[in-house]
């Protein structure tokens, strides 16, 4: 492996959530959010003890402890983490947690590292019996005084959640952030059933190597496995991005079979619903601070996961919930960047500023006798208004914003001129043409900034639209220039009246901020596969030629729009490679081959008849 694909590894491994003591990016550890600075390697303790703690079925799982020194009983903080409890560690770090008077538990989750388990690891479905047990065995021991916190970010944020749906009994507080699982809908598959493609493919590149080595297989395969994997990091484009079919990703379906089985529950089954945490909250009895990212690929999520704790979870819950929002993607949550993207959003904006220190001032509060003013006077929510550029306090999210609504109007030559497409305030009162464009899954609409987290593609967070946006197969709708700053906090809702030459196909769609000078700054986006137009757990295809009414979420935000801006509409039928290209055939896209992609001709309607239009959840100004 050369140096450069080594780092490309190494990189890739740390800002997923190596914490301390992995490599840096920036000088920074990911992972040191809430610290107030980062945990160099060399600053990073010795445990005490290393323990093969024993779970309910028997398999054992390296477990590092960490604590003050001297005799006596300390609360404790529980991290679960799948990259390795020797370059891993707690967003606290841990030297900082132990002179604080916490123990901390790093362990290897099954199947990972130095634990034992099966070489066939399929990420979420032993975490959260196997978090119960460790949180209940960490409670028992000697040092510990019986009280016991939880936390991690994106992995290590979704063992923390699936822990505290078995409810230990002795987990007293959690803090839970960018967590890559909630459910269906966020790991492997996107809220309108398109899968995540690219997202998954490279975690699975960058995280597999581990995986190899527990193989019944002779070294000089493992060697080659290991080379395979090496090739796909490498040349992620042709031999996994654009494999066909998605299923014979030879680098990865020897190494990790769940691939397959991720592919071929394409709905939202009993497979996902075993461990959807919306559907579970109400098992959930402690304190919970909730910290995600505008421009996180896992931030969707969030919502439905506060919404479920506001509706479903104990009373108790409801009052001690937060969460906190930030400027931030996956890649760059726990450093001190200020820029996500193409856009700075100046002091105060990272997550080191925003949250730094609070952490330990969490667990101190729910955990010992000790009361934290910081933690008393937490809002509801905390998050941060783009556009502005400042720090903004809730009672509930979304913070009652005016639902209003713009309709999508042309001449029908939206996708030639940017100019000919509008949103207007008024329902279109006459017949007008429907815009169209022929989407071809041989060239695809190019993923360009976004909630992403792709190996060799376009950075995640704030990326000008305006290149794509002249393509003839992305259709492009603006309002004027705003006479007043406009600002939206929630979630929008696109409905499309639309027909396709194709059974099924994809619509996708991006909220747009366009600035005086024509740069085109994405603000949020969603998609839909249209044989789940209805359902995520029955799919149906179309009627070529049928017009059909879609509903798209643009997932949340909270941005301003200024003076002189537009807001601005993006419809495509792509998002590539973050999403799985739609052959257009009504085959299972995993499963399409080269042959069986075909063009699909797509239509949007806009009359009074069928008035596609975009519902933004406005908190202040006129449109």
């Amino acid at each position: 492996m050369t140096d450069s694909l080594s780092m490309d590894r190494r990189r890739f491994l740390h800002l997923l959530g190596v914490g301390a003591g992995a490599a840096a990016v920036g000088g920074t550890a990911f992972g040191d959010v809430l610290t107030g600075g980062a945990e160099a390697a060399s600053d990073r303790p010795d445990p005490q003890e290393t323990v093969m703690v024993e779970m309910r079925d028997g398999v054992r799982l390296a477990t590092d402890v960490y604590r003050p020194s001297g005799d006596g009983s300390y609360p404790t903080l529980v991290y679960r983490t799948p990259y390795g409890k020797d370059a891993s560690a707690p967003v606290t770090g841990i030297r900082p947690a132990v002179e604080r008077g916490f123990a901390v538990v790093v362990q290897d989750v099954r199947g990972r590292f130095a634990s034992e388990g099966s070489a066939d690891w399929e990420p979420v479905f032993e975490e959260g019996p196997d978090g119960y047990d460790t949180i209940e065995w960490a409670a028992a021991q000697p040092w510990s005084t019986g009280s016991v916190g939880m936390l991690g970010l994106s992995y290590m944020g979704m063992t923390t959640w699936l822990a505290a749906v078995e409810d230990p009994p002795s987990l007293e507080a959690i803090l839970p952030q960018i967590p890559s699982w909630y459910d269906y809908d966020q790991l492997g598959y996107q809220s309108g059933g398109l899968l995540e493609m690219g997202n998954l493919l490279s975690w699975l590149a960058t995280n597999s190597a581990d995986t190899v080595d527990r193989l019944d297989v002779p070294d000089a395969r493992k060697a080659a496995l290991r080379d395979g994997l090496d090739d796909l990091v490498a040349n992620v484009h042709e031999e996994g991005y654009e494999q066909l079919p998605l299923t014979d990703v030879s680098q990865i379906n020897e190494v990790v079979p769940f691939w397959k089985r991720y592919l071929h529950h394409y709905t939202k089954d009993e497979y996902w619903n075993r461990v959807s945490i919306p559907q579970q909250i109400g098992s959930v009895s402690v304190p919970i601070l909730h910290v995600g990212g505008w421009y996180d690929a896992f931030k969707g999520g969030m919502s439905d996961v506060y919404d479920a704790i506001e509706s479903a979870a104990d009373e108790d819950v409801r009052e001690n919930h937060h969460m906190i929002m930030g400027p931030w993607t996956h890649l760059t949550y726990g450093t001190d960047a200020t820029a996500i993207g193409a856009h700075e959003f100046g002091e105060g904006s990272s997550s080191q500023a925003a949250v730094a220190g609070l952490a330990l001032d969490w667990f101190d509060h729910w955990l010992t006798d000790s009361t934290s003013e910081r933690v008393a006077s937490l809002p509801k929510v905390r998050y941060f208004q783009m556009g502005e550029n400042e720090w903004r306090e809730a009672d509930e999210w979304p913070p009652s914003p005016t639902r209003t609504d713009l309709y999508l109007n042309s001449g029908g030559d939206a996708g030639a001129s940017a100019d000919d497409g509008t949103l207007e305030r008024d329902m279109p009162l006459e017949r007008q043409p429907a815009d169209a464009y022929t989407y071809d899954p041989r060239d695809p609409v190019p993923t360009t900034g976004g909630t992403s987290v792709l190996l060799q593609a376009d950075s995640p967070g704030i990326s000008d639209q305006s290149g794509i946006e002249g393509r003839p197969d992305v259709l492009v709708y603006s309002t004027p220039a705003l006479d007043g700053p406009v600002s939206v906090a929630g979630r929008s809702e696109l409905t499309l009246f639309v027909s396709s030459s194709a059974p099924d196909t994809d619509f996708t769609a991006k909220l747009v901020d366009v600035h005086p000078d024509g740069t085109a700054l994405n603000v949020a986006e969603g998609g839909v596969r249209t044989r789940f137009r209805d359902s995520l757990t029955d799919p149906e295809l179309m009627e070529p030629g049928s017009v059909q009414e879609l509903s798209i979420r643009i997932r949340h935000t909270a941005h301003t729009f200024d003076a002189g801006h537009r807001i601005r509409l993006d419809v495509t039928s792509s998002n590539f490679p973050r999403f799985d290209r739609n052959p257009n055939t009504g085959a299972v896209p995993a499963t399409a081959g080269e042959r069986d992609l075909t063009t699909a001709d797509q239509r949007v309607y806009h009359d009074e008849d069928r008035p596609s239009r975009i519902e933004i959840p406005v908190t202040a100004g006129t449109l």
